[in-house]
């Protein structure tokens, strides 16, 4: 870890501005911000404890920035904080309504430093909704690309990450890897309108569902069962499909962002769930092909 730090204490006392800016190193005098030890801890309080932090996990780097709550007057943590295990990207702020959970990203001894930071940038731009000015987002693509090649070049001469990223293979722990814990609610997280659909339309042995009840009206979205999916748009009749079926015809996005086709047939989301969309389709093909089990 030595090594590690060296080089990243020498790039962030020369690299472009920018970088520097928002570029925090632990136990490392800034050279813009007096206060950069706070944001470590502040970065390792708001970001890697809420999803638990591993056993001799260290903060290697924290890349972002601060947003103040109009809600709570506090600093929250955006951005980036790398380990020597991982990185987990946060792009949401603390509000009145729950949180978006955090994206990990799991480090191995086949990451390339240009499609991880390629990936993490992504993910940021697309999950976060505040209103960040162009040049930060390009600076934390660059000082990405700059900090991981330090950091995964290191680990890797020590050969100090597994040869492979194994997946869960279990649904709980899978739809957490995914990060839609959010939207995706299991049968005790939200068992009133779980209930509500299951005795409206029959379904039995519901695990997960991805619904909402409007205020007047049945139960729309869809649910996992045992034995495959169910869904039911707005004053429509509910669509079902087995695991074969959709082994057989794979889950893919749908035109709009509220939909999705398996086993050729429509099925629907709530509007305000569809950024869980695509890993929605991962878990449903996964769960069909027997690489998760319930």
């Amino acid at each position: 870890m030595n090594t590690i730090k060296t080089k990243l204490d020498q790039f962030l006392q020369t690299t472009h501005p920018l970088n520097q800016e928002i570029t925090f190193v632990p136990e490392t005098k800034h050279p813009t911000w007096d206060d950069s030890t706070f944001v470590i801890e502040l970065a390792e309080k708001q970001i890697l404890e809420p999803i638990g932090k591993l056993p001799n996990e260290q903060i290697l780097s924290y890349i972002g920035l601060h947003a103040k709550s109009r809600f709570s007057n506090k600093r929250d943590t955006l951005g980036f904080v790398i380990t020597n295990f991982r990185m987990v990207i946060e792009t949401d702020v603390a509000a009145l309504f729950e949180k978006e959970p955090a994206t990990i990203i799991l480090f191995s001894m086949n990451n390339k430093t240009k499609k991880i930071a390629e990936e993490a940038s992504t993910i940021f731009k697309r999950k976060n909704r505040l209103n960040i000015d162009k040049e930060y987002l390009i600076g934390f693509k660059n000082a990405l690309n700059e900090v991981l090649e330090i950091i995964l070049s290191e680990l890797q001469k020590a050969n100090a990450l597994p040869s492979e990223i194994k997946k869960a293979t279990k649904i709980d722990e899978r739809v957490k890897e995914l990060s839609i814990q959010k939207d995706l609610k299991s049968f005790e997280e939200d068992k009133k309108v779980i209930t509500k659909f299951a005795e409206k339309f029959n379904v039995s042995d519901i695990l997960y569902a991805m619904i909402d009840k409007p205020f007047f009206g049945s139960p729309y979205g869809v649910v996992i069962t045992k034995n495959g999916i169910t869904s039911r748009d707005v004053m429509e009749d509910p669509i079902s499909c087995t695991w074969q079926e959709i082994k057989n015809g794979p889950a893919v996005l749908g035109e709009k962002k509220d939909e999705f086709y398996a086993a050729s047939k429509k099925h629907v989301i709530p509007s305000f769930n569809t950024d869980s969309l695509p890993n929605m389709m991962i878990l449903l093909n996964e769960l069909a092909s027997g690489e998760v089990t319930i």
